[in-house]
């Protein structure tokens, strides 16, 4: 066994790497020194300075990143899309050399089509251990996960009921979670998360991931999406290819609801919407229209909710586009 420590340098195929972003590479030192809150500073951003930056060179094919070097006999291709190193909140996608198996923190990991991926939820620990094996050889990789610090942000104006429920909903409430749960846990082996994400509408963001929420001055749960206002009835497309396994109207928090299985757990999640154009069951292509923006459910404008999500994890979706700048509304 053979057993190091993470270790910057050059992998094949590692992308997503020092980012088109140019206003997020000049903070890259800041990485090094303290953990780097980077939605509160994409939300500080306009659409024009992202358009700009988009400008900026990036890697070619095969060159290395600045992120890690993967362990070469083990990984092909690694999909790592964050311009502040591994963080809480991230997606990490690997294409494995023909013959090997990933284990994370000793737990196998499923592959299809020689892809496996894993994600770290908002309060992720700020460690991993992944074994790599083929055959009688295996190789423990300790990988670092950079904490990151949240905003917070109060919500006002809210109908009372969706703050502190009445009684006479939580029959409905319940039903919806049981729902969901069913969803999540119907993820198939397909692979259609190892392409890029885009995103699913273009506007303001007016809420990032991880933040704390005050709902009428009231704490709840952070907030584990990002919000992107835009006017109602705007196209809402598919982010990435995959199968829709939700597919709602009308649930209490959510209002319109959409869930595409990306596979091996990778799901995303499109909420409030004032349209649902698709159906559970149904297979969709990245940009596909599946939906309109609306203003349904705990809302108190038209704006879509974005969220993704591996096997339950709460992750960023900011960190999957973060190559990607979006366009001025």
């Amino acid at each position: 066994m053979n057993r190091i420590g993470w270790r910057h340098g050059a992998a094949r195929g590692v992308w997503f790497s020092r980012a088109r972003v140019a206003p997020l590479a000049l903070l890259a030192p800041l990485a090094l020194v303290a953990p780097l809150a980077l939605v509160a500073f994409v939300a500080a951003l306009t659409f024009s300075d992202l358009a700009r930056a988009d400008q900026a060179d990036k890697p070619a094919d095969g060159q290395a990143g600045w992120l890690a070097e993967w362990p070469a006999e083990w990984v092909e291709q690694a999909m790592v899309s964050s311009p502040i190193g591994i963080a809480q909140g991230q997606l990490v996608r690997l294409r494995l050399r023909e013959g090997v198996t990933v284990a994370l923190n000793g737990q196998p990991l499923p592959v299809v089509n020689g892809w496996t991926a894993f994600g770290f939820d908002r309060d992720h620990e700020t460690s991993i251990e992944l074994d790599f094996a083929r055959k009688q050889a295996h190789q423990k990789i300790s990988l670092p996960i950079a904490k990151r610090n949240y905003e917070v942000q109060r919500i006002d104006g809210l109908p009372p009921q969706y703050v502190t429920p009445p009684p006479e909903e939580l029959a409905r409430i319940k039903s919806d979670g049981l729902k969901k749960k069913q969803a999540r846990a119907a993820s198939d082996l397909r692979a259609d998360f190892a392409q890029p994400f885009i995103w699913p509408v273009r506007g303001r963001i007016t809420g990032v991931f991880g933040s704390q929420r005050f709902y009428n001055g009231e704490p709840r749960r952070p907030h584990y999406g990002v919000d992107i206002a835009a006017p109602a009835g705007t196209d809402v497309v598919a982010t990435a290819s995959g199968r829709v396994s939700l597919a709602e109207p009308d649930m209490y928090f959510e209002g319109g609801l959409i869930f595409i299985d990306h596979g091996l757990g990778v799901t995303s999640i499109y909420m409030h919407l004032g349209e649902v154009l698709v159906s559970a069951g149904q297979d969709v292509v990245a940009g596909e229209v599946i939906g309109r923006v609306g203003s349904t459910g705990r809302s108190t404008g038209a704006h879509l909710d974005w969220r993704v999500q591996w096997q339950g994890a709460h992750l960023d979706p900011l960190l999957l586009v973060a190559d990607e700048a979006p366009a001025k509304p």
